[in-house]
This record gives C-alpha cells, structure tokens and sequence, in this order.
C-alpha cells in the first residue's frame, strides 16, 4: 500500500513531499539531493493537463461553423443558462455539447441535476477562494468566448461544451475545462471566463478522459483510478477549481509562465475536493524528477510538482499564495526560482519552517516508499548523483 502521507495532501502537515529551492536551504539537502538521484519510478500512465500550457491563443470555433467531430451532431439551438449567485453556467441538453445526464432532472427546476451539480461546484470553489481566503474577484466577460452568449451582469460565466468542437486543435489532448487568459481579452479589462468538458469524452478519438495511475507498489502497470465519463462530477470538481484558480492567479498577474501558475491551481483543486484523487496521476513524474527544480517547466513539471505548494501552505499557511500573488508583479524578473526568494523577502517570510518541513517529509517518503530497495536492502536503481539547483548552504 502507498504511504497515506504521499497520497494526501490535506492529512498531516509533515505528510508531504516537495522540492523548495529557496536559496536559504539548509545544507542537509545536499544529501538528500544525492539519495532522491535514486529514485526513478515508470510514469507510463497518461496525465492530464489543462490547455493553458500548450494553448496560448485558442481559435474559438462557432457552433455553426464548426465540423462534425466523431459524427456527433452540433447543437444549433442556443444554450440555456442557470444562474446561481456567482455564476452563469451555459450549457445544452441535445447535440455535440449536451451535458452529461441531461435527461434527469429529478428535483424538477427545469435543469439537468447534473447542470445543478456544477453550479454547486462554482459556488463551492467560489466561497473558499473568494470569501475565506480573500482572494480579488476575477472579472467576467459579457458575452462567452465559444457560445458567444450574453452573461448577466455581475455573473461570472462558465460554458459546459465539448471542447474539441469549440477548438479543434485541441482533440487527442484530453483537456477537461479551461480559464481564458486575460491578455485575450482585446480590450485590455483583464476579462475572463472558464469552458469545461461537458461528458469527458475526447471527441477526436470518442475516448473518454481518464485518471490513470502508475502506483508505486505495481511494478510499473498502470491502473485505472477515475473514468470521467462514468463519474462527471468528478470531472467537473476538478476542471472547475482548477480553472478558477488560474482566474484568480491572473487578477494579479495577467502574464502565464506556467510553473508555479500550474503546480499552485493543482494544490487548489485538492483543497477544494480532496476526496477526487486526481492528483496521484502525478506523484511518479514527481518523485522520478525530484532532483531538479521545482519550477523546471519540463513537460508535466508544473503539475507535478504541487507537493511543493502543499508543504508551503502546510508550513507557511494558506494566506502564503496570495501573499506571493500579490507581490508577483513588482518581484519577478524573469526567473521563478530567483522569483521566490525576492518574494518571500519582500514578503518578510521565514522559509526556514518550509525546509524544515521538506527535509522530514522527503525523509518519510524515502524510508516508507515501498519497490525502492530490493530483498537485500539496497536500492535498485544505479544513481545518477545531481546537485539541487540554487542551493546556498548557511554558514553559522
């Protein structure tokens, strides 16, 4: 069985592995940064990203132009809407965009339960972003971006759809939802919205959108965790608190370098459902690439390396994101590594609970992990010793 503490971010703060490349850390991750070479777990299983990494500036495709995908018909009508206290969610019962279950509406409101479902979400992910941890209310676009409908006023919108026909680029890629980015707003109002797959099937191909994990314990044989077309809700937890996270990010910094905008909206989801384990998909990329920076923006680096954020917030508090959000602008530079030194000294933030942190719960990942030793006690894989970038060792 894994180690409950690799595999739950939100249980015992000394439960989580990370890398933090402060240069304030101290010299005793020289060492490990040598033992943790060893480690080298299959990542064969496939993981899922958002569109934000490889889709800078998306073509939107309008519904009456768009192709016939996966011979699915487009739905020609225009899309309905619920509106809850925050949010306009626009979405279809019939046709390619027709939400997952929209027959059943056992409540009788006039809209699928599943359409209800996710409007519960955005409030959810609304309340705990915005009025616990005070985040700035992102702002929404007047009319949405794929099925350019008009959005109340005061509403922030969320369009259910399939995304492939929306755009077509992305197809084979498994997105789930997506957070416009601000800099695609022309008028130069930092606007934003959020899209999210409406039945977690990829249109191209007609498979469904899957969490599927390479634990450590199995050799290397991928297992399936989640089936987003058999558990939607799943799906919609994940995407909506994810995305809405980026729009938040982005009231602070409109620009996107990927790492910590990534790894930060992963520890966002977590905290938000926790009971969704999508995030072990990441945990073997994470460990197999523990020896390198934590905002190297290798591939699926940036999701991987939420553990990073979850041992900040364990050490630091939750407030510790925004606080660095709101100091983004006038301390980065370029590099993010650098980024977060300037930040937490700007900030006045003692890192020091953080390394601490990260020594005793990468020393508890390495004496619990289970496949790292053989029967005679001695690691499998032949080190390849490399030094964690940007580390200055303290000299009493």
């Amino acid at each position: 069985e894994s180690p409950k503490s690799l595999l739950d971010p939100h249980g015992s703060p000394s439960g989580c592995v990370f890398v933090y490349l402060s240069p304030r850390m101290i010299p005793a991750l020289r060492i490990l940064s040598v033992a943790l070479a060893c480690l080298a777990f299959s990542a064969s299983a496939e993981v899922i990203r958002c569109p934000s990494h490889d889709d800078h500036a998306p073509d939107w495709g309008r519904r009456a132009e768009a192709p016939m995908v996966a011979g699915r018909a487009l739905a020609e009508d225009a899309p309905r809407m619920l509106e809850t206290a925050h949010f306009a969610v626009f979405y279809h019962t019939t046709g390619v965009h027709a939400v997952a279950g929209s027959g059943v509406d056992l409540d009788g409101n006039g809209h699928p339960d599943n359409v209800d479902s996710i409007g519960a979400i955005a409030e959810r992910v609304w309340r705990l972003g915005i009025d616990t941890l005070e985040y700035l209310k992102p702002i929404p676009y007047d009319t949405t971006l794929g099925y350019k409908a008009l959005v109340s006023a005061g509403k922030f919108p969320i369009e259910v759809a399939d995304m492939v026909t929306f755009v077509s680029s992305w197809g084979g890629k498994r997105y789930m939802s997506y957070a416009d980015r601000p800099t695609a707003d022309k008028t130069g109002a930092n606007r934003q919205s959020i899209v999210v797959e409406n039945d977690f099937v990829d249109t191209k191909d007609g498979k469904s959108i899957q969490v599927k994990v390479d634990p450590i314990n199995t050799n290397g044989i991928d297992s399936l965790l989640i089936d987003y077309q058999k558990e939607p809700v799943k799906g919609w937890k994940v995407g909506i608190s994810h995305e809405f996270y980026h729009n938040m990010q982005h009231r602070y910094d409109a620009s996107y370098t990927y790492a910590f905008h990534e790894m930060t909206a992963v520890w966002y989801s977590t905290r938000c459902y926790p009971d969704v384990k999508h995030h072990w998909m990441y945990y073997p990329g994470y460990v197999k690439n523990i020896n390198i920076s934590a905002f190297d923006t290798y591939d699926m680096g940036p999701f991987e390396n939420f553990p990073f954020i979850t041992a900040m917030t364990a050490a630091l508090g939750e407030g510790i994101l925004k606080d660095l959000w709101s100091v983004r602008l006038k301390t980065f530079t370029g590099s993010e590594d650098f980024w977060l030194r300037d930040a937490f000294d700007s900030l006045k933030v003692d890192p020091r609970p953080f390394s601490r942190l990260y020594v005793k719960s990468v020393l508890e990942m390495f004496a619990n992990a289970p496949s790292i030793l053989n029967e005679n006690g001695v690691v499998k894989v032949n080190a390849k010793v490399q030094e964690l970038p940007l580390i200055r060792q303290i000299r009493s």
